[in-house]
């Protein structure tokens, strides 16, 4: 009986022991700035004793591995390694020992390696996968892996279209198009500069600021011609963004000039002669004009009544009926 119960004592000790046991691999997080070389750390944390271990680790396609930069920690004793890219942005790391030594210590890092952070602001997951670690039994020993998290540091410039079109915008008036720019980047970006290479667009407020992270601000740009035409121009915006320092956005406007003819409001009374003007509004210099005049059948022309105004020089002002109710007005130098 005694025997019986050291047995089921012995029995609970070891399962309580099995239970307890923890071999864990972990990555901690890292973090850099954009374009920044860094080193992440492999680490185990172990109460069983092992002489290898190995893991695929999908790298995000933010970052690329350094080859040839993993190294074993001092707690290996005669460690082989391969670390290499098999497929994509899965990296692939062995390391054991010919002699079957094991790791010493508990807990901390076990091999390093180097990663190139790129351009792109976010924190981004290194995961792992066929996950091991051998005791010198061959048994795969690990009870969790854990993965960790790159964090790559950075502005991040973005506007809200890539073109504006100011339309047609009249001489010596202007018309105004607004652009929404943003910092999607987890660091302030800084705007160095903000201006155009046509005189006619012009930037109304700051162009220069800095802009925090997750920040936005509008932008106001206004075109304002002294001259007729068709304009294509480049909006430009300088900053340190690291990978996209120079933003340019198309503008595009049609500025025109103003010539308008204009009929005045006449009155008169039943059967009695009433004069009509009419007035011509000029951005540009002209020699003639010409109009049809339509009428109600109660009006009548008379003939031979129309007369230029002191604004003329030589010209020659004829009206002719062209039909019953349409009278065809034309001046000419």
């Amino acid at each position: 009986m005694k025997s019986i119960y050291k047995y089921v004592i012995a029995y609970l000790l070891f399962s309580v022991t099995s239970a307890l046991a923890q071999n864990s691999l972990i990555i901690p997080d890292a973090s850099g700035d954009t374009g920044d070389t860094i080193s992440v750390s492999l680490q185990i944390d172990n109460s069983d004793s092992f002489v290898a271990f190995q893991t695929d680790i999908l790298l995000p396609s933010q970052v690329n591995y350094l080859a040839g930069s993993a190294q074993v920690s001092s707690r290996a004793g005669d460690p082989a390694l391969s670390a290499e890219i098999i497929t994509g942005h899965t990296l692939r790391i062995v390391v054991y020992s010919a002699s079957q030594s094991a790791f010493t210590g508990s807990s901390g890092e076990v091999l390093s390696f180097q990663l190139i952070l790129n351009n792109d602001p976010g924190t981004y997951t290194l995961s792992l996968s066929n996950a091991f670690i051998s005791a010198a039994s061959s048994q795969n020993i690990l009870t969790s892996a854990q993965n960790g998290a790159v964090t790559i540091y950075g502005p991040d410039i973005s506007v809200s279209a890539d073109s504006l079109d100011f339309d047609r915008t009249p001489l010596s008036q202007v018309t105004d198009r607004n652009i929404n720019l943003s910092n999607p980047g987890n660091t302030s970006l800084n705007i160095s500069r903000i201006y155009t290479d046509n005189p006619f667009f012009k930037i109304i407020g700051d162009t220069s600021l800095t802009l925090l992270a997750g920040n936005n601000i509008s932008v106001l740009i206004r075109f304002n011609s002294q001259e007729k035409g068709v304009f294509d121009a480049t909006l430009l915006l300088q900053s340190d963004d690291p990978d996209n320092p120079l933003v340019q956005v198309a503008l595009s406007a049609v500025a025109f000039a103003v010539n308008e003819l204009h009929t005045q409001n006449a009155s008169g009374r039943s059967g009695h002669q009433v004069d009509i003007s009419f007035n011509i509004n000029n951005m540009e210099p002209f020699t003639g004009f010409q109009f049809d005049l339509v009428s109600d059948s109660v009006l009548n022309f008379i003939q031979d009544e129309v007369a230029l105004s002191s604004r003329k020089t030589d010209h020659l002002v004829s009206a002719n009926k062209t039909s019953e109710n349409r009278l065809r007005v034309v001046a000419w130098s």
